[in-house]
């Protein structure tokens, strides 16, 4: 009798710490998938940063390589227009490096999110689920917006092996201002939601301790 005592009793205590244990796994995913949140959004901030900063100043960058080097290729001569357009590239290798991160940890905190766990702090989970649900649409539509710019710079480089016009050019710069502006537009929007969750992450992590 003491011995069948004795097993349920160890059953029990073994099934207790099983559910402590989950409950504890849990928190910490969801801490560590907080955790990654903050730091692949600082990511994405600088990238975006760095990726808007190059795009404005491309055109008088082209307009100054011109007249030092009109016949070349500018896009593969090592020069300015080059290692400009290779900066930004590098920052948008690092920004889709980030988001994917960013989604991995998106899918961590939305089922989370989705469970009947009374120990994670609910609300701060849904409003940071809520935000990451907007800036991976914002990402998507960012990056069709850069697509479409980078076609556009290399009409550009190909119409410049013609021997355009002076005319020609601002013609063509003016066209691929319009490009810059609208993606100039979709990187505000994206860091205003990228920082909206930002703060949700921080605020997550702090109720987490």
């Amino acid at each position: 009798m003491k011995r069948i005592f004795a097993l349920i009793l160890t059953g029990m205590t073994a099934l207790l710490l099983a559910g402590c244990g989950q409950v504890f796994n849990q928190k910490q995913q969801v801490k560590d998938a907080a955790q990654t949140t903050v730091t692949s959004i600082n990511t994405e901030l600088d990238t975006l940063k760095v990726i808007n900063d190059t795009t404005a100043t491309f055109p008088s960058t082209l307009q100054r390589a011109l007249k030092t080097n009109p016949k070349e290729d500018l896009r593969q001569l090592d020069g300015p227009v080059k290692q400009l357009m290779d900066k930004r590239d590098k920052a948008y290798t690092n920004l889709n490096s980030a988001d994917t991160n960013l989604v991995q940890a998106q899918r961590t905190l939305t089922k989370a999110a989705n469970q009947s766990d009374t120990t994670l702090p609910k609300k701060a989970l849904a409003a940071l689920t809520s935000s990451l649900k907007l800036t991976t649409l914002d990402h998507k539509t960012l990056i069709a917006y850069y697509k479409e710019v980078t076609h556009a710079e290399q009409a550009l480089f190909d119409q410049l092996q013609d021997d355009p016009t002076k005319a020609d050019i601002n013609t063509a710069l003016s066209q691929i201002n319009q490009y810059y502006s609208t993606l100039g537009q979709q990187i505000d929007v994206s860091l205003a939601n990228l920082n909206t969750a930002l703060d949700q992450a921080k605020t997550l992590t702090k109720q987490l301790d």
